[in-house]
């Protein structure tokens, strides 16, 4: 069976994807700059978030309510994990990130956030290792993880 997907849904989807690369975009810069991902940027994303859900509803009335449960579910599900990962590791993840992380699973899901993750800590994983190495910094070193997410995001894009 194949199902036709109306044009408006496939442009709610590329506006969506818009919205979630500039969010990746915007929240590296200050990030790496402050060490801060501005509040008022993940405000701005989930109000947009939330005007694209309705667009979708409207597209396809009553059809949407599980694709959006699913999206806020998974955001949910993954802000809880995260936050655990926080409190386990005390210079770990901050409330910036992990508010972040949950903005960006609202547009692109559990799973492709968790890749997106992943993908995001191997390059902040070997950065780690260079700067240990070279004396640069110590263990107990905190440095931004939105430059990476930005890279995790570009990777999973690319493969």
């Amino acid at each position: 069976v194949v199902t036709i997907l109306p044009p408006e849904l496939k442009v709610i989807g590329v506006l969506g994807e818009g919205i979630m690369s500039l969010l990746f975009v915007l929240a590296a810069w200050p990030d790496l700059r402050f060490r801060r991902i501005p509040n008022h940027l993940l405000l701005a994303a989930f109000v947009l978030r939330l005007l694209l859900w309705a667009a979708k509803m409207r597209v396809v009335p009553g059809g949407a309510y599980g694709s959006i449960l699913q999206e806020l579910g998974g955001g949910l599900l993954l802000a809880a994990l995260l936050l655990m990962v926080g409190k386990i590791c005390k210079n770990g993840l901050g409330m910036g990130d992990v508010k972040f992380l949950f903005t960006a699973a609202l547009f692109a899901g559990f799973w492709r956030t968790v890749s997106i993750l992943f993908l995001g800590l191997l390059p902040a994983a070997a950065w780690s290792l260079v700067c240990l190495g070279t004396g640069r910094f110590s263990r107990t070193n905190r440095y931004p993880l939105g430059p990476f997410f930005l890279a995790g995001y570009i990777l999973e894009r690319l493969i």
